[in-house]
Parts: C-alpha cells; structure tokens; sequence
C-alpha cells in the first residue's frame, strides 16, 4: 500500500503516564527569539482591540460569522505560538466578545493573521540564555563534551540521529533538527508532535508512533503522512521499539513482537507473547536485543521471534536507556551505572562504570559516536576513547 501523506491537523492531544507536561513546557528557544512574550501579548491585545470599536449595537449577521471564522483561525494559531486558552480568554477572543464588537475591519484581521504566521515560537515564560559552557562539569569528566547551551533540551521527549542532523520532539510538540557538531537548531513546522511516544528514522524518513496508536511517517522540512492503513491505530500499546533491514519491530501491549514493514505499514506477530517483560530492545548485525526487566539480556531472530540468552548472567536489570553502536551495547540503569556490552563477544559481561549517572534522560547513536542528554537537559557527546580508558581503570 502506498503512503498516503497528508497534513495532520488534531494537535488537541494529550500526555501520557509519566511524560506529563504543563502547558508552560515549550522546548527550547527559537533563534532570535525576545526574551519574553509580555510585549507581544501586549501587541495582540491592542490589536484585537482595534478590530473594531465597542457599541450599545450588534454586529450584523455577516459581520458575527466573518469575525467567528477568523476568531477560531486566529485562536488556532496563537494555540501554535504557545498560549494556553485562558491566556487567549484574556485577550478578548472568547465568544461573548463577538456581539459586542462593530465596524468589522477585515483588513487588519488579515494583517494581524499574516505577522503570527511569520512569528514562530512565542516565550511565554522566561528561559535563561546566557551561555554556561566554562562552568558545565559532568561526571565522565573530560569523556563529555558539552554540545550547544546548556539545558537546551531539557523538555525533549524522543530523539533520533539521520543524515547528519539529530531530530528531537519537544515539550511544546515541535520538531527540531540540531547539528550534532556545533549544537545550532531550527525549528521544523509548528506543534504537530504533542502526542509523539516514539521517533526513529530509517532511509532518510522520521518515523513517530503515537498515544492513540497511529503511525507516521516525516519528509524532514516536507510532508506528513499517515502509514498504517486507514482507521487503523495498531500501536497504541508500544512499550519499546527497534529498526532493522527496512523493519520496525516492536513490543506491544500483549507482549508480543510485531514486525511491520515501513514501506507500506503491513504487520505480523512474530512468535508467542514471550516480550512481556521487555523493557528495550537493540539491533545488530541482523539480529535484535532485548533487556528484560529481570536483567536478562537476549538475541531474538527477526524472522520468526525465537530467542537465546545472551548469557546466563542478569547484569542489565533496572535499564532505563541505551543506545547501540556498531557492536557496542551501552546501557544505563537506575543505578546510574554505564554499562559497555560488546555483542560480537556473546556471553562476555559488560564492563561497569561507577559514576553517577542515573539522571541522564536519553542516549543516542550519532554516527558512530554516543551522544547523551543528561540530568540538567543538555546534549553532551561521550568520547569512546576515553571511556575506553575509564573502563580499563
């Protein structure tokens, strides 16, 4: 079945378990952006104000359905600018307000209209900009380099690495793409990822599950499509989920393993419900990885489902994040302890690292170098070699 790529336009979603955030959560500042949203809202209040002039009469039937057309797209859009709907009550743009507004000026609504499209984030609340590199520490040490400002993705809620550019989906439902090298960012489209569980990429496309289970497909800076079949939102229970060979495998409600082809969203479960307790899974050299929550570490066939213990060892209990390059398995547990698996060795024990680093939120492969978002939101690069040393210690 072909992709059927449209625009996505429900972005009236909610959060899901722990990944609750307030409507103040907004990701990170947009380039050139004022330190604060007081001024604008200022602006649009005297804008809305000048809309027309307030009279003993009502607006004539043309006039009342012409302003609550463009009330509802003006709401619509100041909702992507990042206000909440009290704060858009307190601007005057609730519906009581249309009778008591005259000499419709549909020229300035039109303005008005235009300069937000050309606004593309709005500060509600104030974000530190002063940049902090020289007094950044982590616990690695010298094996951590700060990427960008410190705390510029403390609302990140997935990320993934193509093409040179790192993806990330923030608090406030955007995109953004980030040099890995040099820590810019931009920002992609407007607020269409708020109910975003899962991103990954395969074959130059971003790939989101979401809270209602539907599944999408991202031309970066280009379309939105719809994937699965229509009506069909199979994925509302995804716990974990990997990519291989043109394959999404993940682990559903149900415990089973399903694969689906990213091509055209075609699914099939593979094996038995043995994937109740997994808790992530890995993909290398044509085979996935699964840790369970019983610390267990295991190699499953992506044909069929079936699975070995990597070892009879559970040294991987309480993992929390991971990211696997090349041969090279890392995991970080509640413990905070960084643990190095080499796949190509099956049944060899990780080497532990005891620094604390239980508050790191993601780790990422960025083309063959580990990449971590750690406790206080910022993007730091792990330099291998140097871990390499620290685990030889």
């Amino acid at each position: 079945m072909s992709k059927e790529y449209r625009k996505r336009k429900d972005s009236q979603y909610r959060s899901k378990g722990e990944r609750k955030r307030s409507s103040k959560d907004r990701g990170r500042r947009q380039k050139n952006e004022p330190k604060s949203g007081k001024g604008f809202i200022v602006f649009v209040v005297l804008a809305v104000l000048g809309l027309g002039i307030y009279s003993f009469f009502a607006l004539s039937p043309q006039q009342a359905n012409a302003l609550e057309d463009k009330q509802k797209e003006l709401a619509y859009q100041l909702k992507d600018l990042g206000l909440t709907d009290e704060q858009i009550d307190m601007l005057g743009l609730d519906e009581a307000s249309l009778s008591d507004l005259e000499n419709l000026d549909m020229g300035e609504v039109a303005q008005m209209i235009k300069m937000l499209d050309d606004i593309e984030d709005l500060a509600i609340d104030e974000k530190p900009t002063t940049e902090v590199e020289s007094t950044y520490s982590h616990p690695l040490g010298n094996a951590a380099r700060l990427i960008g400002i410190q705390g510029d993705y403390i609302n990140t809620i997935a990320w993934t690495y193509e093409n040179g550019m790192i993806y990330s989906i923030e608090g406030n439902g955007v995109m953004y793409q980030t040099d890995p090298k040099t820590g810019e960012w931009e920002k992609i489209g407007k607020q269409e990822y708020k109910n975003t569980d899962f991103l990954f990429a395969d074959d130059g496309l971003l790939y989101t599950i979401e809270e209602d289970g539907g599944f999408y497909v991202t031309k970066p800076k280009g379309l939105y499509g719809k994937t699965s079949k229509s009506g069909s939102k199979v994925w509302w229970g995804t716990s974990t989920c990997a990519v291989l060979n043109n394959f999404m495998y993940t682990v559903e409600a149900d415990g089973g393993l399903y694969a689906t082809e990213l091509n055209d969203a075609n699914w099939k479960r593979l094996g038995k419900a043995n994937f109740a307790a997994t808790l992530l899974m890995f993909a290398y050299d044509n085979k996935l990885y699964s840790v369970e929550d019983n610390g267990g570490l295991f190699v499953v066939n992506p044909t069929d489902g079936s699975w070995r213990e990597y070892n009879s060892s559970y040294y991987w209990q309480d993992a929390r994040v991971g990211a696997c390059i090349d041969n090279n398995l890392y995991i970080i547990n509640k413990a905070g302890h960084l643990l190095l698996t080499d796949l190509s060795n099956e049944g060899e024990q990780p080497k532990v690292i005891s620094y604390d680093m239980k508050n790191t939120m993601h780790l990422l492969n960025v083309d063959g170098a580990l990449y971590a978002i750690d406790g206080s939101g910022s993007l730091i690069e792990v330099d291998i070699n140097a871990l390499s040393e620290v685990f030889n210690h």
